[in-house]
């Protein structure tokens, strides 16, 4: 009796395989490639390349084929590759993700919340001029305000194309 409960046991859990997460842009990389690395023990050789960029999202697959990743590499030199793409000193692409998602925080002032936006406008966007950055910060400035009170007084801004026309 104890025998066969132990075998249904061990043929449960012969079926169950680690559950890989994928890899997006605001992942903690080594902890995903080091479960990564895990979960490629369970798999055949061959396979493994593919394994891992079935394993991206869509944002950071096309970084890292730009970059050359592919399924042809190594799984060291794809490991690699990800590494350097993801692991690059204030990659645009985050710093443009963070602009787009800030939002005021509960006891974050509009003034700390404006002057935040404007540096991490002048990161994102370094290429754009004057005029054309400080409209960004302000439609997200307007967009990301916790007082709603306070975005009724910018609706141009809040919904650019109802006033103009351009729908």
């Amino acid at each position: 009796m104890a025998n066969n409960l132990l075998e249904n046991l061990l043929a449960q859990l012969s079926q169950v395989s680690l559950q890989s997460s994928r890899l997006t842009l605001s992942c903690d990389y080594p902890r995903w490639e080091a479960r990564m690395r895990d979960y490629l023990e369970g798999v055949d050789e061959a396979s493994q390349t593919r394994t891992i960029l079935a394993q991206l999202e869509d944002d950071v697959y096309d970084l890292a084929r730009a970059a050359g990743a592919s399924s042809t590499q190594s799984v060291e030199d794809l490991f690699k590759t990800l590494s350097g793409v993801l692991r690059q000193a204030n990659p645009s692409w985050i710093l443009i993700s963070e602009f787009r998602q800030q939002l005021q925080g509960p006891l974050e002032s509009v003034l700390q919340y404006q002057e935040a936006l404007r540096l991490l406008g002048k990161q994102a966007y370094p290429q754009l001029d004057l005029n054309s950055l400080n409209y960004m910060v302000m439609e997200q400035f307007v967009n990301g305000l916790s007082d709603p009170e306070v975005r009724k007084a910018y609706p141009r801004l809040a919904h650019p194309g109802k006033c103009d026309g351009t729908s």
